[in-house]
């Protein structure tokens, strides 16, 4: 049979993959499920080798959860736009080969369209999906091993339960090791091999493990954001760089009295605590437009507002001076003066005489008024001068405040990344160290093992693999039962089984491999057991199936099983439950 080729995002579905990985193994076997591809020799191209894998597959589940399609990288870029996507390459080999996918779907995920998807995975969202519930699993399983077998041409066979274990004397269960990296090009992604491989594989996830925690202790995963406001773009785009962010959308917005592109509001806003990598947006300013400031020299101060709202210009200060001669509100004289090029929304200060002094017999002294005028004229443009020279001074001390802050973090940034780069110096070399023990952490952990399951075998106990009941009529059932029991080597154990029925109960011999069945002399229990003598392989694998028949066709609900000494008929049992199906 062509092998099922389970394709998942390890931060997406990795707990679904594996428990999938497990079921499908029970039904069509080890040698014909594939959770990852082989081992990546070094100087192959992976992509060819991830091609290979798949073109010897039958069918590609391709596990979908609520991360798979917006999972990013290290840079905030989309994993599924990235070509070398190990997910995107397995499922476009099979697209690309005609090769059945079947889109399965868990954690509530919903299925991607079309317009979310690269072209060569577009085919993808056209292809009918199994969804997988936490709640349903065992129906939802069902259904996608039924997809299956008929894509694959395989035949039914006998479905094995699901294993139960006394929690008392139950034995840990070995699972499929699942590869903790299966992202990065190149990594290595290698099949379980329960018998050869656990203990190796056991201590390079461990030298992984903690590379990967020293990592993430070392580099800093948030950042603050920096102080914008009042930069140039350009210096803004440096000051993002040098904090690992970068400029997100920018926005240009006119603002009076602003040279073209200051930034003049962000988002997020400064000393945020932000993830590397984010996108900072800014609100930066636009050239102002330039208008030409009218002559109002002699106008009244009404006409003179009118004319500089016309022009999109304001009034500014406004001054009075008496003038003998001049009736009151009448412009005098004006700064900027009338011709200038100001910006768009600029204040225009004007002089406006104020109530006429008292009359007298002097004649008006037109020069005298001349020189007045331009004297205000002058002093306004000094202050002006002054106005934008303390202007420009606080702006150059606040961008030398800004290079100060800015050169100090980039210091600190360069001594934390020298810190980085030296514990992550101690972590290589640390992790190399382990991996020159890895051979000898290997023999001790065979070693270990071995003398854990010589422990574990010097005790008796029962594990219940399956226990099914089955209605053959009212009041008849089948009870099929199997598992495995352990008795110490060199003593003697009875084993048998029983089932409830109402108040009352049965028990009986199950078949045991390897065991014996007691003489009547041994034990009063002989008739209902088997025997472990001293010598007897100390595991045997058990299995049995029994009708009964109920009186008041009641089906039975529980059983067990007991395991104890020859003469010792106080023993407790393993007890279980089942329904009757």
């Amino acid at each position: 049979m062509r092998a099922i080729f389970i394709s998942y995002r390890r931060n997406d579905s990795e707990g679904e993959a594996g428990r999938l990985f497990d079921d499908l193994v029970e039904q069509f076997g080890e040698d014909s499920v594939f959770m990852d591809v082989t081992a990546i020799e070094a100087g192959r191209d992976f992509r060819k080798v991830i091609d290979e894998s798949v073109a010897t597959c039958g069918v590609l589940l391709a596990i979908i959860g609520k991360g798979w399609l917006d999972a990013k990288d290290d840079t905030g870029k989309r994993r599924l736009d990235d070509p070398a996507d190990f997910v995107r390459l397995e499922t476009a080999s099979a697209l690309r080969r005609d090769i059945p996918v079947i889109p399965v779907i868990v954690r509530g995920a919903t299925m991607p369209h079309a317009d979310q998807l690269p072209d060569e995975l577009k085919d993808l969202a056209y292809r009918n999906f199994v969804e997988l519930t936490h709640t349903r699993w065992a129906s939802d399983i069902q259904l996608l091993i039924a997809a299956l077998r008929k894509q694959l041409g395989v035949q039914k066979s006998t479905p094995q339960p699901a294993i139960t274990e006394a929690p008392a004397v139950a034995e840990e269960k070995e699972k499929p090791a699942v590869q903790t990296d299966r992202e990065p090009p190149g990594s290595g992604r290698a099949l379980p091999d329960k018998k050869r491989s656990w203990p190796k594989i056991l201590a390079i996830a461990v030298a992984v493990i903690a590379v990967v925690g020293l990592a993430y202790l070392l580099v800093p995963t948030q950042v603050t954001v920096p102080n914008l406001r009042g930069k140039t773009l350009s210096e803004a785009t440096a000051s993002l760089a040098a904090s690992h962010l970068s400029v997100g959308q920018t926005t240009s917005r006119e603002e009076a009295n602003k040279d073209a592109n200051i930034v003049l509001s962000q988002y997020p806003p400064s000393d945020e605590q932000v993830k590397r990598g984010t996108a900072v947006d800014l609100v930066v300013s636009a050239a102002t437009s330039q208008v030409e400031v009218p002559a109002l020299t002699g106008q009244t101060l009404e006409s003179a507002r009118q004319a500089l709202t016309d022009r999109q210009l304001v009034a500014g200060d406004i001054e009075r001076q008496s003038r003998a001669g001049v009736a009151p509100d009448m412009v005098l004289q004006e700064f900027p003066q009338a011709g200038e090029m100001v910006k768009n929304g600029a204040k225009v200060d004007l002089l406006v005489s104020d109530v006429p002094p008292q009359v007298t017999a002097t004649t008006p002294n037109p020069t005298a008024a001349k020189t007045a005028n331009e004297d205000w004229a002058a002093e306004r443009a000094a202050q002006r001068a002054a106005a934008k020279k303390a202007a420009a001074l606080k702006a150059a001390a606040d961008k030398a405040a800004a290079d100060r802050m800015a050169a100090n973090k980039a210091a600190a940034d360069k001594a934390a990344a020298d810190r980085a780069a030296a514990s992550k110096a101690a972590a290589d070399k640390a992790a190399a160290d382990k991996a020159a023990a890895d051979r000898a952490a290997a023999k001790q952990a065979v070693a270990a093992r071995a003398a854990a399951n010589q422990a574990a075998a010097a005790r008796p106990r029962v594990i219940i693999r399956t226990a099914t009941c089955t209605t053959v009529k009212p009041g008849q059932y089948r009870i099929d039962l199997a598992g495995d029991a352990y008795a110490p080597a060199s003593d003697s154990y009875l084993f048998y089984v029983w089932v409830a029925e109402g108040n009352n109960g049965t028990r009986w011999r199950p078949q045991c491999k390897n065991w014996s069945i007691p003489q009547s002399g041994e034990d009063p229990l002989w008739d209902v057991t088997c025997i472990h003598r001293p010598g007897d392989p100390s595991q045997t694998i058990w299995e049995t199936s029994r009708m009964i028949t109920s009186k008041d066709k009641q089906p039975p609900t529980n059983g067990g099983t007991a395991i104890f000494k020859m003469g010792v008929h106080s023993a407790s049992s393993l007890k279980f439950n089942f329904s009757c199906q």
